[in-house]
C-alpha cells in the first residue's frame, strides 16, 4: 500500500513543523531539530523519504515526524534515545497500527519498528525498519543526510 503521495508529504511536513516547534521558554542548548531527507535500500519498504527529530540530548528525550507517524498517529511520536557515543545518538520507537492491504488484497494493521543512527557530528543517518505482520517480519534499511533546524525565536 503507498501511503506517501505528495499531498501526504507535504502534510507530514507542515504538520512536523507543528509537533516540534518549542517554545523559547521551554528550549535548551542541547535540544537541536534534524530534517532527515532518506533513500531506501530497496524500492519497497517502509522507510520514510524525510523525517523530523527533535532530541533534547541534555534530557535524553527525542520526539520523531515523519509520514507514517502523520498517517497513524496524527503527529509526532516519542521515540527512545540512547547516547550510543560522543557523535552517534540512537533513536528507537515503533509505529502501529499502520493500514496496509497485502498482494492479495486482504486489509490488515501492521506495527513497524524503527531504529535511526544519527551521526550528530557530520548529520548522516541510517535507518532500519522492521515490520511486524501476522505472517511474520520483514524489513529495510536505508541512509541519509540531515540538517540542523533553526527554531525561530
Amino acid at each position: 500500500m503507498k501511503i506517501a503521495s505528495k499531498t501526504a508529504i507535504y502534510v507530514a511536513r507542515v504538520a512536523l513543523a507543528a509537533c516540534l516547534i518549542v517554545p523559547a521558554s521551554q528550549s535548551m542548548a542541547k535540544e537541536q531539530t534534524y530534517f532527515c531527507k532518506f533513500k531506501p535500500n530497496r524500492v519497497t519498504g517502509w522507510i520514510p523519504e524525510q523525517a523530523g527529530y527533535l532530541i533534547d540530548i541534555e534530557n535524553e528525550t527525542a520526539m520523531v515526524s515523519d509520514q507514517f507517524t502523520h498517517y497513524a498517529h496524527k503527529g509526532a511520536v516519542k521515540a527512545n534515545y540512547k547516547r550510543a557515543s560522543e557523535k552517534r545518538v540512537e533513536l528507537k520507537y515503533t509505529i502501529k497500527n499502520l493500514p496496509a492491504r497485502s498482494q492479495t488484497g486482504e486489509t490488515t494493521k501492521l506495527s513497524i519498528t524503527y531504529l535511526v543512527s544519527l551521526n550528530i557530528a557530520t548529520g548522516k543517518a541510517k535507518m532500519r525498519a522492521t515490520m511486524h505482520h501476522p505472517t511474520g517480519y520483514d524489513g529495510n534499511a536505508g541512509s541519509g543526510s540531515c540538517e540542523i533546524v533553526k527554531n525561530k525565536r
